[in-house]
Formats: structure tokens, sequence, C-alpha cells
């Protein structure tokens, strides 16, 4: 029963502080907001982020206040475009 118990204690243990081994996390997040030269937000603007190392294209749409976010982003240069049609 000791021998059950210690290895529980082990294994929750290890649970515990596994993940702080590996410190931070590989990926980042780039999150801003669309204006038009007038300081306006745009709704529903196409967002590129551009990865300038592996040329990876992840996109995502503005939303109604003009705040975009794209995740899971290696660390690395990237160039940011902002599309959209005027009515």
């Amino acid at each position: 029963m000791r021998y059950i118990a210690k290895v529980v204690t082990f294994l929750f243990v290890l649970s515990t502080f596994l993940p702080l081994a590996f410190g931070q996390p590989e990926a980042g997040s780039i999150t801003g907001t669309v204006t038009d030269p007038s300081g306006a937000v745009v709704a529903g603007a196409v967002v590129t982020v551009k990865n300038l190392d592996t040329n990876a294209v992840p996109s995502t749409r503005s939303s109604v206040a003009g705040i975009y976010t794209v995740v899971g982003l290696a660390p690395a240069t990237y160039q940011v475009t902002a599309t959209a049609h005027s009515h």
C-alpha cells in the first residue's frame, strides 16, 4: 500500500512540475486594430501575417471593432498587411 502511495505522489509531483521544465511555448500571437487614414476602425478587413523566413501567410478578418488576432506564430519576423474594400 505504501508503494502505491509513493507512486501516486511521484506522478502527481511529476505532472505538476513537468510543464515548467520545457519553459515558454514556442508560439506567439499578433494582435492589432485596423484603422483607415482618418483613424476610423475598419471592420471585416482581411489581415495577413507573412512569415518572412518561411513565406507562410496565415490570415484572419478584423472584428466590428477593427481588432484582429493571429495565434500560433513561430518566432520570426512578420509582415502584417490589411486589405478592405471601400463602399
